[in-house]
């Protein structure tokens, strides 16, 4: 995937500029490297760049280059911590815990997950 279009019907297919995601960048294991995502005013929401543990597929940043805004579905600079099995244990938000935990199964399957809001 290199790009999102958003549309929606009324009255007739509108393919406004809003909502757009674009800046899709890859590695060579199909690992995510770049994002820009797009508000309803078509001004940039977030401009992500993707980071990953060296040697491994495991991501360890996500940086916005978009200063803060209140939307909650903004993306943060967001960092990753796992444990011996790969799973994932820690996310920290502007360096503020995200997730209070994360309870994996005998599988190392995800079977419950606690954000820093108790939800």
């Amino acid at each position: 995937m290199l790009s999102l279009d958003y549309s929606y019907y009324s009255g007739g297919w509108q393919n406004p500029a809003r909502f757009d995601v674009s800046g899709l960048q890859y590695d060579g294991n199909g690992n995510i490297l770049g994002l820009v995502r797009n508000k309803e005013d078509n001004s940039t929401l977030d401009n992500l760049t993707y980071s990953y543990i060296a040697g491994t597929n495991k991501l360890q940043s996500v940086t916005d280059a978009v200063s803060t805004t209140p939307e909650d579905l903004d993306a943060e600079d967001t960092k990753f911590g796992y444990d011996g099995n790969g799973n994932v244990v820690e996310m920290l938000e502007i360096g503020q815990p995200a997730i209070s935990s994360i309870t994996y199964d005998y599988r190392n399957l995800p079977v419950s997950l606690v954000n820093r809001n108790e939800r």
